[in-house]
């Protein structure tokens, strides 16, 4: 049996002359794996060499032109990509045919459609929407409406007018016309659409998803099936519940378990989105070792693009965050550099935050308004509201830090930030602007009101449920650092006990900061807790902390000598 299999895994490697079964069977092997598990599919080089040694034998085969067309995909050929689709469809038309008859129509229209695609995928917007276009009209001159239904749903990706009417008209279309997978794919598509809108209520986006979810358990679409829990894991993240996004990325993560057989096994994008789901939420606890793990699986799995673009992007954020935590500015401005490069405006958020912590006001302002002027202009982006928020915060930090001590105007800036974040519903975005605000009414000398800020249960509650290592930490040192600026107002024997207090807390404060390796933050707080011992007067503990400044200052300098009195 072990000889027979063997035979039948490796029967084409050695194969010259191909009859049309065995091509048959070879493309639609390599096409299913190639789309539900790449790593097990043949290198880009080795399957062209397939497709070369087929054609020979069956060069009027158009299935191998189209593999041709989707393996030059994988390694972002253009010229390669569209010969191969021009090829594929010349092979599909019937000489014998007469030009306007429906059979020539179709195979028009529909290499029209499979053009835009290509012109899609690799960013040619106007040259996209030509082709689909000329799909559209070829599609109503003959009256069909199974192509005219793919056609809007493309459309809706590629136009910036009327989006919302065109994915409405799509969904009710399809239903009616019983098209099950493009109804379940254009509910997908609203719910995305619909985390990009202030006005659309996150309830409504999960009852989408839901229908979605009906019809694809109902045909068993398992790329859709994947998709969905992914979308439902990285809107739990975008709504600051990392707990329900962990939740679903693990049960994407199961639903492959079960399954012995490696052609059923679905390892596309949504298998994709939930490691890296996966590998987000444990870097968020400061667990390196495990996300270098984890990104090393997706490197090996997901080699070729387009998939491969995710788990770079997901790379080059880690790489990012961790340098910044280090004061490392030089590699954290070169990983945005990468991150503008997959995304953006993206990387020009992460540019203006290295810029911000460099102390280079002027250049983070700048990267900002790049980000704040394209999406006042193009609200029906994808993840605009929350690109935009995000824009919005930092550049209200950027306010707040270039104009300290006169902070008293930045409050104004944080509230509109705060407004805008509670239309979206986005709680953990509102507990990070409320623990803005409350710095800056420490830094004015209101510590009652900063305490009552941060004692919401939309703040810390929020931040200590849902929020990473070093968010917890740094929330918790303003605490203490509000409790300890408000008990000037109670006599010396209970502002001791509060300031002892604080000081022991501190050494939690201190154990996140050096789990995520953020070393100058945690030599802000032994700073703290040694000023604190002083006040004291308990000197062991004040040169224990002392010493451990010293032995930290010499191992890992301080670039940034403002952020304990500046910055959140």
């Amino acid at each position: 049996m072990l000889i027979l299999q063997l035979k039948v895994d490796n029967w084409y490697i050695e194969e010259k002359q191909w009859s049309r079964r065995q091509a048959e069977l070879f493309l639609a092997t390599q096409a299913a794996l190639v789309q539900n598990n790449e790593d097990k599919a043949l290198s880009p080089q080795d399957l062209q060499t397939r497709i070369s040694n087929i054609l020979k034998s069956n060069p009027d085969l158009a299935e191998a032109h189209f593999m041709s067309y989707l393996n030059y995909l994988r390694v972002e050929e253009f010229c390669g990509a569209m010969q191969s689709l021009f090829h594929c469809f010349d092979r599909r038309t019937n000489l014998d045919v007469k030009y306007y008859s429906d059979e020539k129509s179709k195979e028009h229209r529909y290499a029209a459609l499979n053009l835009a695609i290509l012109h899609h995928h690799f960013g040619y917007t106007a040259e996209a929407l030509a082709s689909l276009k000329e799909a559209i009209k070829t599609a109503h001159e003959v009256n069909d409406n199974l192509c005219l239904q793919h056609a809007l749903s493309w459309l809706y990706r590629l136009s910036n007018v009327n989006k919302d009417n065109l994915i409405v008209q799509c969904i009710i279309k399809t239903f009616e016309l019983n098209i099950s997978y493009t109804t379940s794919l254009a509910l997908q598509n609203f719910a995305h659409y619909g985390s990009a809108k202030i006005s659309v209520k996150p309830s409504v986006i999960f009852e989408t998803l839901i229908k979605s979810d009906m019809l694809n358990c109902q045909h068993n679409y398992k790329d859709l099936i994947f998709n969905n829990n992914a979308m439902k894991s990285s809107l739990w993240r975008l709504y600051g519940k990392t707990e329900m996004c962990s939740l679903w990325a693990q049960v994407l993560l199961y639903l492959n378990i079960d399954t012995l057989s490696q052609t059923s096994a679905y390892y596309g994008e949504g298998y994709l989105q939930a490691v890296c789901n996966t590998a987000l939420n444990l870097f968020m606890e400061g667990d390196y070792n495990l996300v270098h793990t984890i990104l090393q699986y997706a490197k090996h799995k997901y080699s070729h693009e387009p998939l491969a673009h995710t788990w770079m992007l997901v790379e080059n954020f880690v790489h990012f965050t961790k340098a910044l935590y280090q004061e490392n500015f030089e590699e954290a401005e070169s990983a945005a550099q990468k991150i503008l490069v997959l995304d953006r405006w993206e990387g020009y958020l992460r540019l203006a935050e290295v810029f911000f912590y460099q102390q280079e006001y002027e250049q983070a302002s700048k990267c900002l308004g790049y980000v704040l002027q394209h999406y006042s202009y193009d609200e029906h982006l994808n993840d605009g509201k929350f690109c935009l928020l995000r824009a919005k915060i930092l550049q209200a930090e950027v306010q707040f830090a270039s104009s300290y001590p006169n902070v008293s105007g930045t409050m104004l800036a944080f509230n509109s930030c705060l407004i805008d974040a509670e239309k979206s519903e986005l709680a953990y975005l509102i507990a990070i602007v409320q623990l803005h605000m409350a710095n800056v009414l420490l830094c004015l000398g209101l510590t009652t009101q900063a305490i009552k800020v941060l004692n919401n249960p939309r703040c810390m509650v929020e931040i200590l449920s849902n929020g990473g290592t070093y968010d917890k930490a740094r929330a918790t040192l303003l605490y203490l650092k509000c409790l300890i600026a408000d008990s000037s107002k109670l006599d010396n024997d209970s502002r001791g006990k509060v300031i002892l207090k604080a000081a022991k807390s501190l050494e939690k404060v201190r154990a996140g900061f050096q789990k995520v390796e953020a070393f100058s933050r945690m030599k802000d707080v032994v700073y703290l807790q040694a000023q604190l011992y002083d006040s004291l007067n308990f000197r062991k503990e004040r040169n224990e902390c002392s010493m451990d400044f010293r032995r930290l200052d010499e191992e890992y300098p301080t670039k940034n000598l403002q952020t304990l009195v500046k910055y959140l």
